[in-house]
């Protein structure tokens, strides 16, 4: 069915007429092309363009934004840099607070060295003199020595250079009618030197020890070895027989005795050299002396068995805090072992 036509005049045709299109609606409908809809959307308004720009343009807007983003990276580090300038400053303080802290630390290493540095044994100007007939014989001439507490001093030269007169001159034991002694000897600050025999006694043993040469003719051969030595804890200590033998046993062990209790009641033939030079050992460790002189104490005796002595004499030195003097003759021995050299040469100390 047509749709009627409008008459001409209408106010149809005005209204297409002002708008410039002549034909009616239905025309563009029939065509098919899309037409219509395109011209409906191609007469939008410039508005909404510029709504859309407009809505763009804030877009634009915070892509600028990441520029003060990185502004922040800056003082991010700058942080860094100050925390790592205080610790240029910071040596110079310790430095200045050094030199009051030595100040003040000076004197305490003073009053050691002070009292370590006295002497337990101290020889000045000694002179031994042995006279036979109308015949003298300087055997010590003008010696000078001393020896600290807890330190080994070594006192070497060749034989008759005046060693074993010098150990023997400190624990009394020379003649009294060949032997003119002349000078000073000063233990712990007491003078030795002309004291009486009774002293004498109770000085030997208690603070002063010696190991002779020759164990074969220090020990008596008609007594056992245990009653040797439990002779020295009855006269210096004053204990019971019970008590004195198990001192005896303990100091056999002490230094390394095999079978200590067999060992108390055996004759001095019956043990080897180096056993005969332990129980030496065991004797003038009786009494825990403050120093203690071993005279050639390895010279009888193989180079195991040597080194042997001179690793139990160290060990007990140390153990129980006592000097030592070594008499020797054997330069590397003194090297090894000692702290302090004394050389002699005919009575002298000449270095």
């Amino acid at each position: 069915m047509t749709p009627p036509r409008p008459r001409p005049g209408s106010l149809f045709e005005e209204r297409f007429a002002v708008a410039g299109e002549g034909d009616a609606p239905g025309a563009g409908d029939d065509a098919g092309d899309g037409d219509g809809v395109s011209k409906s959307q191609d007469s939008l308004p410039e508005g909404n363009e510029t709504a859309e720009v407009a809505t763009a343009a804030p877009a634009t807007q915070p892509a600028a934004e990441p520029q003060p983003a990185i502004a922040p990276t800056p003082p991010a580090i700058t942080p860094v840099q100050p925390a790592i300038t205080p610790v240029q400053p910071a040596p110079a303080p310790p430095a200045s607070e050094a030199w009051p802290a030595t100040v003040a630390a000076a004197p305490s290493v003073v009053a050691q060295d002070g009292a370590a540095g006295e002497p337990l044994l101290e020889i000045e100007d000694l002179h031994v003199t042995f006279r036979q007939r109308r015949r003298s014989t300087y055997a010590v001439d003008g010696l000078s020595l001393r020896v600290d507490s807890g330190r080994i001093l070594a006192i070497i030269g060749e034989s008759g250079s005046g060693k074993t007169v010098t150990a023997r001159a400190v624990m009394g034991l020379l003649p009294k009618g060949s032997a003119r002694v002349a000078g000073s000897i000063r233990f712990a600050g007491r003078e030795m030197l002309g004291a009486k025999e009774r002293h004498m006694r109770r000085f030997r043993g208690r603070e002063v020890a010696m190991v002779f040469q020759n164990p074969e003719r220090s020990l008596n051969p008609t007594m056992r070895i245990g009653t040797q030595v439990t002779e020295a804890l009855r006269k210096h200590l004053h204990l019971g027989r019970s008590e004195a033998h198990e001192k005896c046993v303990e100091l056999f062990r002490q230094v390394r005795m095999p079978a200590p209790e067999r060992r108390f009641y055996e004759y001095p033939h019956q043990l080897s050299g180096g056993m005969r030079q332990r129980v030496m050992i065991a004797i003038a460790l009786a009494c825990e002396p403050k120093l203690l002189i071993a005279d050639e104490a390895t010279t009888a005796l193989d180079v195991t068995t040597q080194a042997q002595i001179m690793d139990l004499l160290l060990e007990l030195q140390e153990s129980l805090g006592m000097a030592l003097v070594m008499i020797s003759h054997d330069l590397g021995l003194a090297a090894s072992y000692a702290e302090d050299v004394v050389v002699m040469y005919a009575g002298r100390a000449v270095e």
